[in-house]
């Protein structure tokens, strides 16, 4: 039936893996909206131990991201937290579609990502093919 095991240290192996491991934030989920010229951004998060901040990261390609604003972490509480930001876009004007992403930081530097969402600038009225299949007419 059952055995005794008899390991000794010699038996296991131990390694070190340094920013390697998921933080324990959980439900990490990003909202936007676009009310005249700014973004407003929702996102909530659950089981903040360890998170030191959220930094909201904007994008005009959903590529290269840098960072817009920033919000501290509400602390050592394991309970579904929301949170909130705004971004003013007139340095952006430009572009069609501005993407975000909420990147939480952890105290000893490791750090997790959102879901990226997508805010288009440019609505019209009526329904609108994005992106267009089509390159100049249609025939």
């Amino acid at each position: 039936a059952g055995g005794v095991n008899n390991y000794t240290l010699d038996d296991i192996c131990f390694r070190q893996c340094l920013n390697c491991a998921s933080l324990p934030l959980h439900n990490l989920v990003l909202n936007a909206s676009l009310t005249g010229s700014t973004v407003g951004l929702k996102w909530s998060a659950e089981n903040e131990m360890n998170t030191s901040n959220f930094i909201v990261e904007r994008s005009t390609d959903a590529v290269n991201f840098t960072s817009v604003t920033s919000r501290p972490a509400s602390g050592q509480t394991n309970t579904l937290t929301n949170y909130q930001a705004t971004d003013g876009i007139q340095a952006v004007a430009g572009a069609s579609v501005l993407y975000y992403r909420i990147r939480a930081m952890d105290n000893d530097g490791r750090y997790s990502y959102s879901n990226v969402v997508a805010v288009r600038l440019n609505k019209k009225a009526g329904i609108q093919v994005w992106p267009s299949p089509f390159t100049d007419n249609l025939n």
